[in-house]
């Protein structure tokens, strides 16, 4: 599921998204003891997601909705965790942080985060700092 949603996600056809949402969406039912298992390929391939297709989510909430539960569930797990949080730092270092109403944010072809892309990073880094992922605190400072 997760590799063809890695390269079916950014076809701009609705109907395919919501289909790869529905699948997406079956991974987050399944049992906690086979998500273990799984957790650096699910991380991993969520990562991808997230990374590849962020500055699509914009006009759907179900996307980041559905990419967040992912993430926070490869987490869960150290195997997981490392593939979510490098994703995340790629997304932040790939972003344009000019403010809006700058002159230096009329470049169409930079990147933005949307305000929920915002809310679900800064809530999975905070569940992060808070030890919510098995107590890691590795890089609480």
């Amino acid at each position: 599921i997760l590799r063809s949603c890695i390269h079916f996600f950014d076809i701009e056809n609705s109907r395919l998204r919501e289909e790869l949402n529905r699948s997406l969406s079956l991974l987050t039912q399944l049992p906690s003891d086979y998500l273990h298992e799984v957790s650096d390929r699910l991380g991993c391939g969520s990562a991808i997601i997230l990374r590849g297709c962020f500055f699509l989510f914009d006009e759907r909430a179900e996307d980041w909705s559905i990419i967040k539960r992912l993430l926070d569930l490869a987490a869960q797990d150290a195997t997981g965790r490392r593939f979510v949080f490098d994703g995340i730092a790629s997304v932040i270092d790939s972003i344009d942080y000019t403010l809006p109403g700058t002159e230096e944010s009329n470049d169409s072809n930079e990147l933005q985060l949307s305000q929920c892309g915002v809310e679900v990073i800064a809530s999975l880094l905070l569940r992060y700092r808070d030890g919510s992922y098995g107590g890691d605190l590795s890089f609480r400072v």
